[in-house]
């Protein structure tokens, strides 16, 4: 347990380990048109820049979390910070489209540490109440990341083209693997020997899909994951060629509606200590279901106006704010020993959730808005079936 000054300096480190996910993602979306133009791509086929670092991002996670489990966070953290910045020059220098999303992809595999390892030291230093505290904390910090890359996306693209977005991430990605170096101790006091093993892996994956709390949560994540993912996917193309928002505009509406986030999680940092991480999310789920389902139903009886997806969609995330953080706490703190390989696991199905619904979003896009929101209506009711029905059957 770390107090005072300590506690604050981890938690903004935790926070920014965390936001190396949006960041990546969010801030590539204004360039998604200038590389499909530059190198010859059509819109769909530039989506890829998002789709492959996920991928990536999904695969990486089930190495480094029993990695870090047998060889310590630290090394671990370090040596992916230092693939993220390789890939993340290769994309910079990128000559085809082809090649950017190959070095997106390996992108991926680099910055999966940061969620995988961040959520893992939770688990080494806290119980699970005061996790569930340190990780809502962090994920306010986080949820700032998608507001400020989103509108720096806007920027930079339209300042130096879309290049200009990957200099950004390799000043990021440098100055976090200074950051790391200097101030994240070793925190895996329990080193689990066998972690690498084939067996090891395969037994400790087994043990974790099998246990019915461990399900309840990673479902939930998953499913809400799907309505994520499907909005940013999806925005760019819904705001701006059917709504009709210029690319600055669309840039401050999504950070407007990634401030419902940030609410959700300045709320979930309080209530997961006071009533617990079920009843939090419990919460969560609520503004969910009234968010997905008013988007689909405005999108349904053909509104298409900016206002009738954002403030929908903003409910929705600020659901997510209270839904996430202690999805990932409730999955995670039953197994101290293997806290990385849980959150690998769990994050390796949020991701894979999350690619694809991206990528079965481009196959029924219709040139509206309505498979977005048909999407995030029904993650939203899949994300409350998932936690009420599964705690059903544990209780009983």
């Amino acid at each position: 347990m770390l107090g005072g000054g300590k506690f604050i300096r981890m938690t903004a480190l935790l926070a920014a380990l965390l936001a190396i996910t949006p960041l990546s993602i969010d801030i590539s979306l204004a360039a998604l048109p200038g590389v499909a133009r530059a190198l010859g791509g059509t819109p769909g086929r530039a989506g890829l820049v998002v789709a492959l670092f996920l991928v990536g991002f999904a695969i990486g996670q089930l190495g480094y979390g029993p990695a870090s489990d047998r060889l310590g966070r630290r090394p671990v953290l370090l040596g992916a910070l230092v693939l993220y910045l390789g890939a993340t020059f290769g994309c910079l220098a990128a000559p085809s489209l082809e090649w950017l999303v190959a070095a997106r992809f390996v992108q991926g595999l680099g910055a999966c540490a940061g969620p995988v390892i961040a959520r893992a030291v939770v688990r080494d230093l806290y119980e699970p109440a005061p996790g569930a505290r340190v990780l809502s904390l962090a994920a306010t910090g986080m949820s700032l990341a998608p507001i400020v890359a989103s509108i720096t996306g806007g920027l930079v693209v339209s300042r130096f083209g879309w290049r200009g977005v990957f200099v950004a991430l390799a000043g990021y990605g440098v100055v976090l693997l200074a950051w790391a170096t200097m101030r994240l101790p070793e925190t895996n006091r329990r080193r689990d020997q066998p972690a690498l093993s084939a067996m090891s892996l395969l037994h400790d994956y087994v043990v974790l899909a099998a246990d019915r709390r461990f399900a309840r949560y990673v479902l939930t994540l998953a499913a809400g994951s799907i309505g994520l993912f499907a909005w940013i996917s999806g925005s760019p193309s819904v705001l701006m060629s059917v709504a009709g928002l210029p690319p600055h505009i669309y840039g401050l509406t999504f950070a407007a509606v990634n401030l419902g986030q940030l609410g959700g999680a300045l709320l979930s940092a309080r209530l997961a200590v006071r009533v617990g991480i079920d009843h939090t999310i419990a919460v969560g789920l609520v503004l969910y279901v009234v968010g997905g389902v008013t988007l689909a139903a405005l999108a349904l009886t053909g509104a298409q106006h900016a206002v009738a997806v954002a403030v929908p969609m903003a409910v929705f995330q600020f659901g997510n704010g209270l839904v996430m953080p202690n999805t990932v706490v409730g999955a995670v703190a039953p197994f101290p020993r293997t806290a990385g390989t849980a959150a690998a696991l769990a994050g390796f199905v949020q991701m894979v959730a999350g690619a694809a619904s991206g990528m079965a979003l481009g196959r029924f896009d219709d040139g509206t808005g309505r498979p977005m929101a048909i999407f995030v209506g029904v993650a939203a009711l899949g994300a409350a079936l998932a936690f009420g029905l599964v705690g059903r059957r544990r209780r009983r």
